[in-house]
């Protein structure tokens, strides 16, 4: 029989009831299947991993020093910061770099050491106000097992451990799991640790972060849950090293240039910030 549209409240309470099982079920279901996927995708951010683990990082980057420089472009037009990283192998089976950032002054500058399989590193990071006094630092120290981080700013420190997640990505190996991204046609999630987060609720904060293949050696790279970081999309050169990155939704492009076009720009001296790769003393 059709209905009348004269039903009586408890009928249409009823159909109201089985709308909303409907679309709790639809709901209970979406949520089953994103939290499968980000599963596998974190089940591929390992096998990225444990393949760099595996391969080494000889495999990928040579003995010699590998320094570049790069200039940040709003609109792929004004000029307003620039970056200069080094990598280079420290001693057989160690690898180091270092990452300097700023624009008129030096705001954060980075060392790192990783060994080539990738089971102990160690990271320590400084950001510093215009007057180039230190606001804060990061120390990440790696083992097989475990990360140890040490949060330090003007109002005190943090510190926290956490067992080594499968899919964590290690100070310094970042472009290598790009690398191998690119390569594929999945997407993968991998952990990483950002410095102004790394300690939260007295506990490592590893944040899941979404690598996208996207052609042409290019990567996106983008936060899963909290938009951490913003998306970006990064290219990957034939050096396995990274030669350009694009804030999708922030206009700001960094491409590579030559050092002097760097100092004219914002007035470095000619030796401009020193390119030392070993960890600086973190002063325990």
């Amino acid at each position: 029989m059709h209905s009348t549209g004269n039903e009586s409240p408890q009928a249409r309470l009823n159909l109201a009831a089985i709308v909303m099982l409907g679309v709790l079920a639809a709901s209970v279901a979406a949520a089953w299947l994103t939290t499968r996927t980000q599963k596998a995708n974190a089940y591929l951010g390992a096998d990225i991993i444990t393949r760099l683990s595996d391969d080494s990082i000889s495999r990928y980057w040579t003995a010699s020093p590998d320094q570049r420089w790069m200039i940040g472009l709003v609109r792929s037009v004004r000029p307003i910061s620039w970056e200069m990283s080094r990598t280079e192998s420290a001693s057989p089976g160690v690898f180091s770099g270092r990452q300097v950032m700023g624009a008129m002054t030096v705001s954060y500058k980075s060392n790192w050491t990783l060994s080539s399989d990738l089971s102990h590193g160690r990271y320590v990071s400084r950001s510093l106000n215009a007057n180039g006094q230190e606001e804060s630092q990061t120390i990440i120290t790696l083992t097989d097992d475990d990360v140890t981080v040490i949060r330090r700013t003007r109002r005190g420190e943090l510190k926290a451990s956490a067992r080594r997640p499968d899919n964590y990505v290690p100070e310094g190996a970042f472009p290598l799991a790009l690398k191998l991204v690119s390569d594929g046609r999945s997407r993968v999630t991998v952990k990483m640790i950002f410095d102004s987060q790394a300690v939260s609720g007295g506990k490592v904060n590893f944040v899941n972060v979404s690598l996208t293949p996207r052609g042409g050696n290019v990567v996106r790279v983008e936060g899963v849950e909290s938009g951490l970081p913003p998306a970006a999309d990064y290219t990957v050169d034939s050096d396995n090293q990274i030669s350009s990155y694009a804030y999708v939704r922030e206009k700001l492009l960094y491409r590579r240039c030559e050092k002097e076009t760097v100092a004219d720009l914002f007035g470095l001296s000619d030796d401009g910030p020193a390119s030392r790769a070993a960890p600086e003393a973190d002063g325990d």
